[in-house]
């Protein structure tokens, strides 16, 4: 009973939280349109290309906007770091 009870009233405390889903199209701004004006640069070397693509897909799928109000810049830096795993099961970073 306890728990119907609660389940209820978390019901009630969401619905009056105001959430709404980023990419709904029920509000009155219109997310989509405002990402499709974001223009994002070529990024260096082949991970640079695969997350300008994956960024250009989520972003906007149609192609790069005529009229970018917004420019992207990335950079990606790497770094490498030795881990060791004991048998015991703790690791030393070297």
């Amino acid at each position: 009973m306890f728990k119907l009870i609660y389940s209820l009233a978390a019901l009630g405390l969401l619905t009056g939280c105001g959430f709404e889903p980023i990419y709904g199209s029920a509000g009155p701004s219109n997310i989509s349109a405002e990402l499709s004006t974001i223009r994002v640069a070529p990024i260096k070397d082949r991970i640079g290309q695969q997350l300008r693509n994956l960024l250009l897909d989520r972003i906007n799928p149609t192609g790069s906007p005529r009229k970018p109000k917004y420019n992207l810049t990335v950079q990606i830096s790497e770094s490498k770091q030795e881990l060791a795993i004991k048998k015991n099961g703790r690791f030393h970073s070297g």
